[in-house]
């Protein structure tokens, strides 16, 4: 997320989420997160930096193994 104020209402949210999460990238990880996410969660403005090694491309390896996906990157 790169706008304050999504930022901002993101953070709020988090505090109806039973334990501690830095990101939504942290949070989506999980089946509960994702739930969570999906019933809750706004539209946002972001960027996605998807260098070798950086958390976006992470959290895209992360979820494509998730979803059974292969893809070569």
């Amino acid at each position: 997320m790169t706008d304050p104020s999504d930022l901002n209402d993101f953070t709020n949210l988090l505090r109806y989420f039973p334990r501690p999460i830095k990101s939504l990238g942290e949070l989506v990880l999980s089946e509960d997160g994702y739930a969570f996410w999906k019933n809750q969660g706004f539209t946002w403005t972001g960027q996605f930096l998807l260098a070798d090694n950086s958390p976006s491309m992470t959290h895209l390896r992360h979820y494509l193994t998730l979803k059974k996906i292969e893809i070569t990157l």
